[in-house]
């Protein structure tokens, strides 16, 4: 079995910080071109939106590879971005509930 964490650790120590943090650019820049297509693209028929859909599946893959190792390369980075991510849930919670209503 693939043990994922050992394979990010692998690469961040293989091509080093500065090549992984720009590949992670490269990447959110890839995410946001599948989002922008799939957002923009006058689909034609239910295939062309799987496809679009698929693509941008495989984008956030690629994001979540290198955000993985983010936390990998800074000290205590794991817990670091969950206390973050929990802060930030949080925040998105109140303002939805601020605002009253759901929004599509």
């Amino acid at each position: 079995m693939i043990n994922a964490q050992e394979i990010e650790q692998r690469a961040v120590d293989h091509y080093g910080h500065a090549h992984q943090l720009i590949k992670t650019t490269e990447e959110l820049g890839e995410l946001a071109q599948a989002v922008a297509r799939l957002l923009t693209t006058k689909v034609y028929n239910r295939s062309m939106h799987e496809t679009l859909v698929e693509q941008l599946l495989q984008e956030a893959a690629d994001v979540e590879v290198m955000l993985d190792q983010i936390k990998l390369m800074f000290p205590d980075g794991v817990p670091r971005v969950h206390s973050w991510k929990t802060y930030k849930l949080a925040r998105l919670d109140r303002r939805m509930d601020e605002e009253g209503k759901d929004h599509d």
